[in-house]
């Protein structure tokens, strides 16, 4: 079978531990969100039937929303407040309506409908600035998104513990998987089982909701991989690359892309369909 795999990894880019952190440990986080943004009221679209099979829906990824004097422009691992507050500003504007990956996933598979202008708005990893700066924007904006998470990660240093991930789900956020520790799952067949199926099974346990969604940490899989992601009970999975047409025919290699601190607005509106 084809290997699916169409994205090169920059491991030395990658600011994540890959060891699991200790259980044991229970962080002191003493961040929490500030919004003083009062949200904008917003107008709800009607929404239009979408037969199954196909969808114009682009999947935007990010992993951290910092201030703007630690961003790196040469990554997509961190964007500026003031970019990553533009960029939600004008999807606002311009008639865009967050919509939960699931979501996409459904009409995917059996048809449904969709707002207008649909964006699914992603973050892997979990870090505690998704909850500290991104979360307040977002609300302002009339936004929610998805979390794919690492399940081992959660209540760990620099990332979010289990009440702020449940406050988030409280607010229209969902959840997927990120793996169980940030691993290249075409790595190691044996490893399979604790990445996709015990990490689905933690996160399902810990916050009481269904995880259906995976990302694949590096954007790494092959046949293998897909196998047993179907096969421990995952819907979709989510791969990296560029464009907003999704297939059921590539249901575990949906596409997401990568927003970068790099990219000025222009090229930030190219990664959508409704300039």
């Amino acid at each position: 079978m084809t290997v699916f795999a169409t994205h090169t990894p920059t491991p030395t880019l990658t600011p994540f531990p890959t060891n699991t952190p200790s259980a044991t440990v229970t962080p002191t986080q003493t961040e929490t969100p500030s919004p003083t943004l009062t949200p904008e009221p917003t107008l709800t679209p009607t929404w239009l039937n979408n037969p199954k099979g196909q969808a114009t829906v682009p999947v935007l990824l990010y992993h951290h929303v910092v201030p703007d004097d630690q961003a790196t422009k040469d990554t997509c691992y961190c964007v500026s407040t003031t970019n990553f507050q533009a960029q939600m500003s004008w999807l606002s504007e311009h008639g865009y309506t967050g919509i939960p990956v699931t979501q996409l996933v459904e009409v995917l598979q059996n048809g449904g409908q969709l707002p207008p202008h649909p964006v699914a708005i992603t973050f892997d990893d979990g870090m505690l600035d998704i909850y500290t700066t991104a979360f307040p924007i977002m609300q302002h904006y009339g936004f929610s998104g998805t979390l794919f998470l690492i399940a081992a990660w959660i209540n760990g240093e620099g990332v979010m513990n289990t009440a702020e991930v449940q406050e988030m789900i409280s607010n229209g956020w969902e959840i997927g998987s990120h793996s169980m520790t940030h691993f290249d799952l075409t790595s190691d067949y044996s490893q399979l089982r604790y990445q996709l199926f015990d990490s689905k099974n933690k996160l399902e346990e810990m916050f009481g909701v269904p995880v259906n969604t995976l990302a694949y940490p590096f954007g790494l899989f092959n046949a293998n991989v897909v196998a047993k992601v179907s096969a421990y009970g995952y819907k979709a999975a989510f791969a990296l690359g560029r464009g907003y047409d999704q297939s059921a025919n590539q249901i575990f290699d949906l596409t997401r892309e990568e927003v970068r601190e790099s990219y000025d607005m222009s090229q930030f509106i190219s990664l959508l369909p409704w300039p």
